[in-house]
This record gives structure tokens, C-alpha cells and sequence, in this order.
């Protein structure tokens, strides 16, 4: 299928071109050749207009030769992409066993007018003449698509087998993955030493004196402390103890839920603490996470049978770069 080049794809294209041809071969145009899979051809241009989206979104992360770079990874992915779909199709070809019917690709095109046109067809027309696609090739790709998902689910799908031993045994192995360490939610009033030293303890006297007098822990903080978390009155939210400085970590284990410290020295100065609340340590159980962990083992047996089979779809088909790539392991 022929594309064209969309504006907001020249930054791309210009990296593109500076990957050197393969040996023996005029520069590229942007719709030179990127590979062939067996006579399947797929452009430069087939894959730009792949990863259009990614490569907007490249734009507001990095710049400069990060960009660059991040551009030019992106396009050897995407080749990458079409050069497995290219391989399916071809793979589809051989197989007596399986076929689309036509049927089948009318209604996924009548669900697309339906979803995405607000079932006007006139509207898919006119987005594809803009693209300055035919309908033809567009319903081509609409084909190759469910080629590929069918031919997915009888490769890859169906034969994915995860066993309930398997899942327990994941679980058994990763325990500590679900293991939450107790926590506890703190506010904090920090008064660093200052000239003369007694300064700060003095202060740490009197915010005590104030919040035992009756005032809110979290008002005071917003009043002297020194901490940076003095605008939220203190507040620390949720950690785990052991994240602390060992003077606090022994304070704040001690504590009970809303009472405030005796005043804690440190070298840096004196801390008032209160305890908010407190979360024991738990583990979440082997129910809790079980259709977590088999989705995950599901997800790695899938990409490992992806795997193979693209290795041996690739020694069974001829795959031609013209442009250099990592090579596939």
C-alpha cells in the first residue's frame, strides 16, 4: 500500500535518511524499500505512518540527539512489526486449514464505519482520500489484520497452558512481591540548631506546650516548622518506619495512634512528632493474587511462543533489510 508524507512526519523522515542503504544501493526515497518478506515489500513510508503516534509523543519527551535516537529505535521497532505481519501472511498462505471469509472482513469494515464514522461511510471515504488510500487497500489491510490475530490465537493462544501448580508455585516463589511492610502516617515538626543552640530547643518546648495546651498539631507545624513539609501542617503521609533516621524510627514505632513525641534530638535539630494513623504489615493471600499471577505467567509464555515462532517463520521465509537493523536472535 502507497503513503504519503504527512507533515508532522518530516522530522522523522530526515532521521530515517540518515541511516546509511544496505551495501550496493541507491539512497532511499520515502517510499524505497525498508524490507521484503518473500515479494511482500514494506516501505519506508508503510512504516512511518505505522509509528506516527509514538513519534508525536517522542517529541514532547526528548530532544535533540536523544530524540534522534529515540526516532530512529522507534522506526526499527516498527519495521520490525510489519516485517512479523508480513511473515504471518505469508505463513496464512500455506496453510490449507484456515481462510477469512469475505464475509468476515465486511463485518469488521461495517464495525469500524460504525464506530469510528459514526456509521457514515461517506466520512471513511473522505479520511481515505486525505490519506490518499484506496478503499481497496484499505480493506486489504482490514484482511491482513484478522489474518494475523486468527493465525495468533491457533500459534500463540491456544496453546498456552498455565497450570493451578504453576500458579501456586509463582506465588510461592515471588511471596515477598505481596508483602506489605507495616506503615505508619506521620506529621512532623523540625527545628533546626540554630545560634545560640537553645534557640531551637526552647522553640520545640514551646510548640509542645501549644499543642498539649489544645492546638492542632498540623497548625503549629505551619507555623514553625522548618520542614518542608511545614504547608501541609507536617504531614508526611504514609511510610515505613524503617525509611527513617534511627532517633525517629524508634520514636515513631513507639508511638500510639494520635499522641505526639516527647521532643527528639538529632544533630541537626529537635523533631516533635504525632502518629496519624497505622497500618500493620500483611500479605496479600494466594486468592488475592492469583488471576494477577496467572495473567502475568500467561503474558510470558505468550511472548516466548511469539518468539519461536517469528524465529521460525523467519528461517522459513526470506527476509531482506535495506536498511541496517539489529539482526533478530
Amino acid at each position: 500500500m502507497k503513503t504519503r508524507l504527512h507533515p508532522w512526519l518530516a522530522g522523522l523522515f530526515a532521521v530515517v535518511c540518515s541511516l546509511q542503504p544496505a551495501a550496493g544501493s541507491a539512497k532511499l526515497p520515502l517510499d524505497g524499500f525498508a524490507a521484503v518478506v518473500n515479494e511482500r515489500t514494506i516501505t519506508i513510508g508503510d512504516v512511518m505512518m505505522t509509528i506516527h503516534e509514538a513519534e508525536e509523543r517522542l517529541r514532547i519527551l526528548y530532544g535533540g540527539d536523544e530524540l534522534d535516537a529515540k526516532r530512529r529505535e522507534l522506526f526499527r521497532s516498527g519495521l520490525e512489526r510489519l516485517i512479523d505481519q508480513a511473515l504471518i501472511i505469508e505463513e496464512f498462505g500455506t496453510r490449507k486449514d484456515m481462510q477469512i471469509p469475505e464475509r468476515m472482513v465486511d463485518d469488521r469494515v461495517n464495525e469500524i464505519v460504525f464506530e469510528r464514522f459514526n456509521n457514515d461511510r461517506s466520512a471513511l471515504m473522505s479520511a481515505l482520500a486525505e490519506d490518499q488510500i484506496t478503499f481497496a487497500d484499505w480493506r486489504d489491510t482490514i484482511r491482513d489484520r484478522l489474518i494475523v490475530m486468527a493465525l495468533r490465537r491457533v500459534e500463540i493462544g491456544d496453546r498456552i497452558i498455565i497450570s493451578p501448580t504453576q500458579v501456586r508455585q509463582a506465588y510461592e516463589e515471588r511471596k515477598d512481591r505481596y508483602h506489605s511492610p507495616g506503615q505508619v502516617k506521620l506529621r512532623l515538626i523540625y527545628l533546626p540548631l540554630e545560634n545560640p543552640p537553645e534557640a531551637a530547643h526552647e522553640a520545640a518546648v514551646a510548640a509542645r506546650a501549644r499543642i498539649e495546651a489544645g492546638e492542632a498539631f498540623a497548625d503549629v507545624a505551619k507555623e514553625v516548622s522548618q520542614d518542608p513539609s511545614a504547608p501541609l501542617g507536617g504531614d508526611w503521609g504514609w511510610l515505613d518506619p524503617a525509611m527513617l533516621r534511627e532517633e525517629l524510627k524508634t520514636v515513631a514505632s513507639g508511638l500510639a495512634v494520635g499522641t505526639v513525641s516527647d521532643i527528639v534530638f538529632t544533630p541537626e535539630g529537635y523533631y516533635l512528632l504525632q502518629l496519624d494513623e497505622r497500618r500493620d504489615a500483611s500479605t496479600k493471600s494466594f486468592e488475592e493474587v492469583r488471576a494477577e499471577i496467572e495473567a502475568e505467567l500467561r503474558e510470558r509464555e505468550s511472548e516466548r511462543l511469539y518468539a519461536d515462532w517469528m524465529k521460525r517463520l523467519r528461517q522459513k521465509f526470506s527476509v531482506i533489510y535495506y536498511i541496517p537493523v539489529e539482526p533478530t536472535p
